[in-house]
């Protein structure tokens, strides 16, 4: 409600916003992916593999939800608690992600193989790297909205 309503005829989406989706989508397949090869090579299992990389990609999501919050700044300059459904969104979303995991059935339903601990802590430290590397392209990113700003500005 503190920012100034969009210029008519501007795009929903601006540039920088889709470089930001580009940037995580890459960041997050690439990462499932070599989290794939990486156990496929170790330890010669598929199932094991693709159990790995689907913990991933729904992990990453939990985690750096907290990040794409706000696109125009930093996490740390925002309180992560302040939104209670979120929150409860997101813990209702980990529960979801680890119970195929953890039930026999759900676990035979989805072929899913169960994670060692771990594994679950490279699952979790990849999420924390996917976080890490959308708060480095929001600084960088930050320029080119900046950058929109002025030319939308000398527009008017």
């Amino acid at each position: 409600m503190t920012r100034h309503p969009a210029t008519p005829g501007t795009n929903i989406v601006a540039f920088w916003m889709k470089l930001l989706i580009l940037i995580v989508s890459i960041a997050g397949g690439i990462t499932a992916l070599a989290l794939f090869s990486y156990y496929l090579g170790s330890t010669g299992s598929e199932k094991v593999s693709r159990s790995i990389a689907f913990a991933t990609l729904g992990i990453n999501s939990l985690v750096y939800v907290f990040s794409i919050r706000t696109l125009t700044q930093p996490f740390w300059k925002q309180n992560p608690f302040e939104n209670k459904w979120l929150n409860l969104a997101v813990l209702a979303g980990l529960f979801f992600q680890i119970l195929p995991f953890t039930t026999a059935g759900l676990r035979n339903f989805f072929g899913l193989e169960s994670l060692t601990a771990t594994q679950w802590i490279v699952v979790f430290s990849a999420s924390v790297t996917m976080f890490i590397i959308i708060e480095i392209s929001k600084h960088f990113v930050k320029g080119t909205l900046i950058t929109n700003r002025k030319s939308l500005v000398t527009k008017i």
